[in-house]
């Protein structure tokens, strides 16, 4: 009688499985969960109070392919390339290079010129001008530049957040990345069991 009710109490907490006509069997440890948290992230677009913008440079240029292919635009289009570093309380937490469609009629611009509008995007409103957006983290490591502009050493690992914005005609009108100091973004899962009550 005791034996059933440690093993009906192991079942309920998942550890084992009983497969009717074969046994009962010790559960392996799984990977219950991941996730990707970008709550840090959020809260350095929502934070003005903290959040500072440097812009280092804002000039015209001509598409390369993969730019062309990512805002839908033929080769050698011009387009604005913005650069600049985020600092949070002073500190530079994120590296920033963007490419927008060239548009006369829009103050793309102007709306760059703070976080952008994927901030807008993160803060639940479109600002305007960005209707949605796609992220993609990507690991790499810190060229010389970024790693000047982040006082971090050349080579540290780090993550790059990649997005593509879309206006309300659904046209992709800004790709670019921003990359983050090591303590900035953070990949995390779950092993084992969890109560995920």
């Amino acid at each position: 009688m005791t034996v059933r009710q440690a093993i009906g109490v192991l079942t309920e907490q998942g550890l084992i499985e009983r497969i009717q006509g074969s046994g009962t069997f010790v559960k392996p440890v799984t990977l219950t969960g991941s996730r990707f948290d970008l709550d840090c992230i959020k809260e350095i677009f929502q934070a003005s109070e903290r959040t500072r913008v440097k812009v280092l440079s804002i000039s015209l240029v001509r598409t390369d392919e993969k730019t062309a292919q990512k805002l839908g635009l033929p080769a050698g289009t011009r387009v604005i390339l913005i650069r600049r570093v985020l600092l949070r309380d002073n500190q530079p937490v994120m590296s920033h290079q963007g490419r927008i469609r060239c548009d006369p009629n829009r103050p793309v611009v102007e709306a760059e010129l703070n976080i952008g509008p994927l901030s807008d995007l993160f803060n639940g409103h479109g600002g305007g001008l960005a209707k949605k957006g796609e992220l993609t983290v990507i690991p790499t490591v810190l060229d010389d530049e970024e790693a000047r502009l982040l006082n971090q050493p050349a080579g540290t690992p780090v993550f790059r957040l990649e997005y593509l914005v879309y206006d309300f005609h659904d046209t992709p009108f800004g790709w670019g990345w921003f990359t983050a100091a090591p303590e900035t973004l953070a990949l995390k899962a779950k092993l084992g069991l969890w109560d995920e009550s």
